[in-house]
C-alpha cells in the first residue's frame, strides 16, 4: 500500500476562502495505490477497501471513513452517455464529475440525499448497477425527474447502465468560476480501483 499525500481538504480550501458547497472541516484525505502484483482483480480490491474502511471507522477519533477515486470537492470529470441518444464522436458526449465511492462518502462529507436515497451496502457488486447524481445533472439532463432514469459512465470497452436512485447536493469545483457542475456518483463495489482517496471525518484537526 502506497500512501502518496496526506492532508486536510479545508487546508487546500482556506488558501482561497472557498465554500465548495458541501462540509470539508475535519476531513483527513490520502492518496493511496494498490500495487498490481497484490491486488491484480476486483475480487481482491473489494476485500482491501472494504478492509481499510472498516479499520479507519474503527480509530479512535474517527467519526466515519470512506473511500474514493478522486480528492472532493474537484472530482474527476469525464464522459457520459443517456438511454436513447446517439453520439456520432467522442466529442458530443455530456461531460461530467465522475467519483466512485464507498457507501459512506456522503456521511463523511456530510451530503444528504435531497431526492430518493444514497449507497448502502447492499449496493453490491451482484446487485443492481446504480448511481447517485447531483441535482445539477439532474435539472441538465433530466429536468422532469431523475429518479429511475438511467445513465452510463463511458469507460473503456464497459457498457454499464445505471439506474439512478438519489440526487444529493452540488459541489463547487476549486476553480476561479467557482462553478458548480453535474455530478455521477458510482457505487465502489460495482466498480472497483486500485487507485484510491482515503477520506475520514475526525472528532478534531485530523493532523494535530
Amino acid at each position: 500500500l502506497l500512501v502518496v499525500s496526506a492532508l486536510t481538504i479545508q487546508s487546500i480550501l482556506n488558501v482561497s476562502r472557498f465554500d465548495p458547497g458541501v462540509a470539508v472541516d475535519q476531513v483527513f484525505a490520502a492518496r493511496v495505490s494498490l500495487p498490481s502484483t497484490d491486488y491484480p482483480d476486483s475480487d481482491g480490491q473489494r476485500r482491501f477497501t472494504d478492509e481499510l474502511t472498516t479499520a479507519l471507522a474503527a480509530l479512535p477519533g474517527v467519526r466515519s471513513a470512506a473511500l474514493a477515486t478522486s480528492l472532493p470537492p474537484n472530482l474527476l470529470e469525464g464522459p457520459v452517455a443517456l438511454p436513447g441518444v446517439t453520439y456520432a464522436s467522442d466529442r458530443d458526449y455530456p461531460q461530467a464529475q465522475v467519483a466512485t465511492v464507498s457507501s459512506p462518502f456522503f456521511d463523511v462529507m456530510r451530503m444528504t440525499a435531497r431526492q430518493g436515497r444514497l449507497f448502502t451496502p447492499a449496493d453490491s457488486a451482484d446487485a443492481l448497477p446504480v448511481a447517485v447524481v447531483s441535482e445539477n445533472f439532474a435539472r441538465t439532463h433530466y429536468p422532469d425527474g431523475a429518479l429511475g432514469r438511467q445513465v452510463r459512465v463511458v469507460d473503456g470497452d464497459a457498457v454499464v447502465w445505471r439506474t439512478i436512485v438519489g440526487l444529493v447536493q452540488d459541489m463547487r469545483e476549486l476553480d476561479f468560476g467557482a462553478s458548480v457542475t453535474a455530478a455521477v456518483y458510482v457505487p465502489l463495489a460495482q466498480a472497483p480501483t486500485r487507485f484510491l482517496t482515503v477520506l475520514a471525518h475526525t472528532d478534531g484537526d485530523p493532523l494535530a
